[in-house]
């Protein structure tokens, strides 16, 4: 598994987040981490850190790119047959990437693996749900995608930043794969955060805070258990919707 994070001047967020990959049970994953020209202060002596381990791969661009591209740039280059794809502003639990894996390993129809999220909206785990179009034509996930590369599209140049995962999911089930949620492995998502570009410091800098979240969605029960997921199912496509935002002729 080679695992992506993209940072623009959301320093306290990257470093949770890579704080949280260290903590996996699962440990047989690369990481890289793509800094988008950031210039929060803090950031640069963050990086050299990361330099100096050697254990993160470090990529940085001189301007910020379109997050689309970096996706499709980092699963072309990827040699693994899975990649994960994530905000960074988003905390995992320990068994995240272990479920991830066990859930792909064990069903070659499933194309690729979320999680459920503290978000009221997002947050459905009990029984097989659908995605559901958002007012501006989106599915209800994108912040976590870890994915079979050769479920992968490169995505269309003229979409939006915002229709990227709309657009993997679409040709993923095009293409007779199916997406999991695994419930087994909630997430924490501070929503928005990764899309600013300035700084934001409103974020719980304490782990044992939004460890009581996850308490409160019942992750720990499963550490010792095998991973739990629900097929998800698409319920309208939102590609038809979306090819009406651009028009290249």
């Amino acid at each position: 598994m080679d695992v992506l994070i993209v940072n623009i001047n959301t320093l306290d967020h990257t470093r949770n987040l890579i704080n949280d990959l260290r903590k996996q049970i699962y440990k047989d994953f690369t990481l890289t981490l793509v800094d988008q020209a950031s210039h929060e202060p803090g950031t640069e002596e963050y990086l050299k850190e990361l330099e100096d381990e050697g254990w993160v791969s470090l990529i940085r661009n001189p301007r910020p790119r379109p997050l689309n591209h970096v996706w499709d740039d980092f699963v072309r280059n990827s040699p693994s047959k899975y990649v994960c794809l994530l905000n960074s502003d988003i905390r995992i639990p320990r068994n995240f990437m272990r479920d991830n894996i066990e859930i792909l390993n064990k069903n070659p129809k499933i194309g690729a693996v979320m999680h459920p999220t503290n978000h009221p909206d997002y947050s459905t785990t009990s029984r097989e749900v659908e995605f559901d179009i958002l007012p501006h034509n989106r599915v209800k996930q994108g912040w976590d995608i870890c994915i079979r590369r050769d479920a992968y599209v490169p995505i269309a140049p003229q979409l939006h930043l915002f229709y990227g995962d709309d657009w993997i999911f679409e040709h993923l089930y095009g293409w007779g794969f199916e997406v999991a949620m695994a419930t087994s492995s909630p997430i924490i998502h501070y929503q928005g955060a990764s899309q600013n570009d300035g700084y934001n410091k409103h974020i719980n800098k304490d782990w044992s805070v939004d460890e009581r979240h996850f308490n409160q969605m019942g992750y720990k029960k499963y550490l010792g258990q095998p991973a739990k997921y629900t097929v998800l199912r698409f319920k309208d496509s939102p590609l038809e919707k979306i090819e009406d935002v651009w028009d290249d002729s």
